[in-house]
């Protein structure tokens, strides 16, 4: 009983596999998204569970008489923080915890924190240092979120530190302004001071004025002297340099003409190879004109058969036409053998083949029953079985005649003569050995029935035992004859008529299509040959032009011969020239050195003597400069102590004026907080996404929709699918009806699901389900095609391109953060639009217009793609139905 039940549910299983699978594949985006989503929901939110270890090593400093502890006010500061789960720990439990796991950061506080913090005026001040160490491998986005919380704590405690200072500063300011009243005293004693120091300037000024113009006859003597000997030099220098250029160009010359000598060689040797080369070349035109001459010769011949390949394209097409009219006669011939009155005649063949089986069975029971002394009624019921076998027999031979004439109109068609032998033979096959078979079944039987009947009357049945015998043992023979060869015949006429009716199917579906392509193409061919021809005229034109060129060319190989051996007695002579000159060459380049030596020697003196007339006069001027700079100098100090009176003057005034100003201030703890924080953020948001889950729903809904496509295809597998008897286009809109209803429904499940489980409450709930929805049939419609056609390796390709998505999507982050590659796939993905569509539903509120017709498009592409496929699947099927079926006719085993 139990075995009973447990075989009634796994036959229930089996028998709603499909619908438990489709109800579980429906689930697996809002597992997905619920699932995953919720474990991240708001982790931003729960910052303050993330533990991070504090560790205090500041040393308290005495700073301005007050005792600064910075390090422990930020460790009161943090213990009533709550932006993170903080302990506060020795080093060695921190360095600990953090290894293992413990805690995500250590923030340690450096013994010298304070006592950076007094070093604000020193002449090298040192910054306060607050270090903290992290483990990114235990969880890097822990790891960035307590970077960012350190952040804000850093600058709290740079806002304590200088609001500090402030105070420390405004309370030297009593000081300062103390010490500005001291000064402008200080400023009037100076202004006293620099009333006696203008006298005594006035003095100095006139004794420097005579000094000053003493020096003036000393200058212009010694600036004489020194313009005499530049010109000297000058000109001695002019001579050196010429002589020692004429020294380096007979050395360029010397070197010239020995790469002149060079040259002249490689010249009469290159002069010799291009005459060589010349003739070469002369002598290629020659044999190029020549080969040009072949070719013209021959494009009379080519232009003749372009010419014969149009005439035979057309031959072509007028016979294709021909063959097409007699397929169609065909197609009709064998429509008229297969009419309704053919196949009734047929079928009364068969029938008839029937009844002379049953006359033979009655005349032979008949007889075996029959007893010597009936002889009488034994011999009428024996004329009467004969007479009805005849009858039947007539009959059959009749119908196959009306058989064997169709057969022989067919072969009589211009189609049947136009075929080959072999497949002349293959189609007589199918129809001539039947009825052959046939014939000679129907033949024997009406032989053995005349035999019988002329037995019949030869015999004296009342006189003789042994002629009854004999009756009966004929009878018995045509008995069994007949039960071994009727059967056959019928089946004979059975094959016969279903190959009459296969042969008209292969023709209409077949031949007479086939043969009307045959004919398109060779409507193509003759406009090709027509092209050819056309191209062909072309082509023996630019063999004309081309052997008119090469004829000029060969016209004017002799001038060109003969320039070359000119040039090449040039080369020669030259050469023979070039001893001489270089010669002549050496002999200037040594007369050259000599002078080039004199002219050294003499420019070597030159700077000697102009230095010292330089520093002559370099001397008296400087004596006369001196004294004019001692006597301005006198006189600018003059004016400089009469601005300095002044200055002492406004400098009194100054410093008392700020003295009073100093000391009128008054700071508040206000005053301190606009000092140490003077800038306040205030930030707006646009849109509202208020956790984490929100802000990455968009991305993992997309995802969702499309591994619930992917189980689809792997657990139902669309490539296995049969059409069946149903028409492609039906198959095609119940599936359709199927995919898009079960994405509908597992989209506006997911999306019900976050936001009764999750708390999902997308700003525009109407957008977000449009763009689940069409998201949800988009993924379906594209996977299932794509599995349809290509099974296993479809899926893996659908899995590829997940992987693509997911990067080209900018699902998490900015697409501009991300390489080049990524930003030229983004506009290509599928994702790209359910993200956007998603991210206006949830919060921005955009338009997704260009989403939704994007992922429309994706779903009518590939529903047409999949409507093509299932058409091409329902042929494919009948067409095996079909083999199947002829092959069971035939006898032909068919393979599994």
């Amino acid at each position: 009983m139990r075995s009973s039940d447990s075989g009634k549910k796994q036959n229930f299983f089996w028998r709603h596999f499909n619908g438990i699978a489709m109800a579980a594949i429906m689930l697996i985006p809002t597992i997905y998204t619920t699932l995953f989503l919720g474990s991240m929901w708001d982790p931003y939110g729960n910052v303050d569970q993330l533990p991070v270890a504090v560790v205090n090593n500041d040393k308290s400093v005495d700073y301005e008489g007050k005792t600064l502890a910075v390090g422990d006010e930020l460790v009161d500061k943090l213990k009533e923080n709550d932006q993170l789960d903080f302990h506060f720990v020795s080093a060695d439990k921190a360095e600990k915890g953090i290894a293992d796991g413990t805690y995500y950061m250590v923030i340690t506080i450096p013994s010298d924190f304070s006592e950076n913090a007094s070093t604000l005026m020193d002449d090298e001040p040192k910054k306060m240092e607050l270090q903290y160490a992290t483990n990114p491998g235990t969880n890097y986005i822990a790891s960035k979120m307590s970077e960012t919380a350190l952040a804000k704590i850093q600058k709290e405690v740079s806002e304590s530190v200088t609001k500090e200072y402030t105070e420390t500063i405004f309370d030297q300011m009593g000081t300062v302004g103390d010490g500005m009243s001291d000064a402008a005293d200080g400023a009037l004693q100076i202004k006293d001071g620099v009333s006696d120091l203008q006298d005594g300037n006035t003095t100095i000024t006139d004794n420097l004025k005579l000094l000053s113009d003493s020096t003036l006859t000393f200058v212009d003597g010694a600036k004489t002297l020194q313009s005499g000997l530049q010109t000297y030099t000058d000109g001695v220098a002019t001579v050196n340099s010429g002589a020692q250029t004429l020294s380096d160009g007979m050395d360029q010359l010397a070197s010239g003409a020995g790469t002149l000598a060079d040259g002249a060689v490689a010249l009469s040797d290159g002069s010799g190879t291009l005459s060589s080369g010349v003739n070469s070349y002369t002598d290629g035109v020659a044999a190029a004109y020549s080969g040009a001459q072949t070719l013209s010769g021959n494009s009379s011949q080519l232009q003749n058969g372009a010419a014969s390949l149009t005439s035979g394209a057309a031959q072509l097409q007028a016979g294709s036409a021909q063959m097409t009219a007699g397929l169609q006669t065909l197609s009709d011939s064998l429509g008229s053998s297969l009419s309704a009155e053919n196949l009734q005649q047929m079928e009364q063949l068969s029938a008839g083949l029937t009844q002379l089986q049953q006359g033979i069975d009655t005349l032979n029971t008949t007889l075996q029953n029959t007893s010597m002394p009936d002889t009488s009624a034994l011999t009428q019921a024996l004329t009467a079985s004969l007479t009805a076998i005849g009858t039947s027999a007539q009959d059959a031979g009749a119908q196959l005649q009306s058989l064997q004439s169709a057969l022989t109109t067919m072969t009589q068609t211009e189609v049947f003569q136009s075929l080959d032998a072999a497949s002349q033979q293959q189609l007589l096959s199918c129809f001539s050995e039947p009825m052959t078979a046939l014939a000679t079944d129907v033949s024997n039987i009406g032989t053995q029935v005349t035999g019988l009947s002329q037995t019949l009357q030869g015999t004296d049945l009342s006189s003789s035992a042994a002629a009854m015998d004999q009756l009966k043992t004929s009878v018995s023979a045509l008995a069994t004859g007949a039960d071994q060869a009727l059967p056959g015949a019928q089946q004979a006429i059975s094959t016969l008529s279903g190959g009459l009716q296969s042969v008209q199917s292969a023709v209409n579906a077949q031949l007479i299509p086939g043969s009307q392509t045959l004919e398109a193409g060779l409507d193509q061919l003759a406009n090709g040959s027509s092209t050819l021809e056309a191209g062909v005229s072309q082509y023996t034109g630019g063999v004309s032009s081309l052997t008119d060129g090469l004829q000029t060319l060969d016209s004017n190989a002799g001038a060109l011969v003969g320039g070359a051996s000119s040039l090449d007695d040039g080369a020669k002579t030259l050469a023979n020239s070039v001893p001489t000159l270089t010669d002549a060459v050496s002999q200037l380049q040594s007369g050259a050195a000599q002078l080039s030596d004199g002219t050294a020697e003499l420019a070597a003196n030159n700077a000697t003597l102009n230095n010292g007339a330089s520093q002559l006069t370099d001397g008296a001027g400087q004596i006369q400069d001196g004294a004019s700079k001692l006597a301005d100098g006198s006189v600018e100090l003059g004016d400089g102590l009469v601005q300095l009176s002044n200055g002492a003057v406004t400098l009194q005034t100054s410093l008392a004026d700020g003295a009073d100003e100093v000391n009128s201030i008054d700071t508040t703890d206000k005053t301190y907080d606009m000092f140490s924080a003077p800038v306040m953020t205030n930030e707006t948001y646009e849109t509202a996404v208020p956790t984490n889950g929100n802000a990455m729903a968009a991305y993992m809904m997309s995802v969702g929709l499309w591994v619930s496509g992917l189980a689809f295809c792997v657990m139902l597998s669309p490539y296995h699918q049969k059409i069946g008897n149903r028409k492609a286009g039906k198959a095609w809109l119940l599936t359709l009806a199927k995919l898009w209803a079960m994405g509908l429904l597992q989209a506006v499940l997911m999306i019900l699901c976050l936001s009764w489980f999750n708390g999902f409450q997308p700003e525009y709930m109407g957008k977000t389900l449009i763009i689940a929805c069409l998201a949800s049939i988009a993924f379906l419609t594209l996977e299932y095609c794509v599995n349809f056609f290509l099974d296993i390796i479809g899926d893996f390709i659908l899995l590829v391109f997940m992987v693509l998505q997911l990067s080209g999507c900018a699902g998490t982050y900015p697409l501009e953060l991300s390489d080049k590659f990524y930003q030229v796939l983004n506009p290509f993905m599928p994702f790209t639009y359910t993200v956007h569509g998603f991210r206006s539903g949830i919060a921005s509120g955009l338009d997704i217009t260009t989403d939704c017709v994007v992922l429309a498009v994706i779903a009518v592409v590939f529903a047409g793609l999949l409507l093509a496929g299932f058409r091409k699947r329902a042929r494919k099927e009948q067409e095996s139905e079909v083999e199947v079926a002829e092959k069971a006719i035939s006898g032909t085993p068919v393979q599994a």
